[in-house]
């Protein structure tokens, strides 16, 4: 998954509600680029109460899921090709 996360402008409107609300319940900071971020929104999903921020976290991890899925489909590994060493004299390809 890249930097960005997300690549939905609604997604990240409702990760921007996210980290205002559980910075004004927790004071915490939370940053779209940090690597563990779906699990510290799945950590306060499970210690607020506030009805609100449960369901913009919920929408929030949905959002992620499927940004992640998509990912993984487009990135799929290409088997690397394999090419015999060239040995080189001085900057010039050696025919053996």
């Amino acid at each position: 998954m890249n930097q960005s996360k997300l690549s939905d402008r609604e997604a990240v409107k409702v990760f921007w509600e996210v980290k205002r609300k559980i910075l004004a319940e927790f004071g915490v900071k939370l940053r779209l680029n940090q690597a563990d971020i779906k699990e510290q929104i799945s950590l306060y999903n499970d210690k607020t109460s506030d009805d609100e921020l449960l369901g913009l976290m919920s929408k929030l991890l949905q959002h992620m899921e499927v940004d992640s899925n998509m990912m993984s489909q487009k990135t799929e590994p290409e088997s690397p090709k394999k090419v015999a060493p060239v040995r080189m004299y001085r900057g010039r390809p050696v025919v053996s």
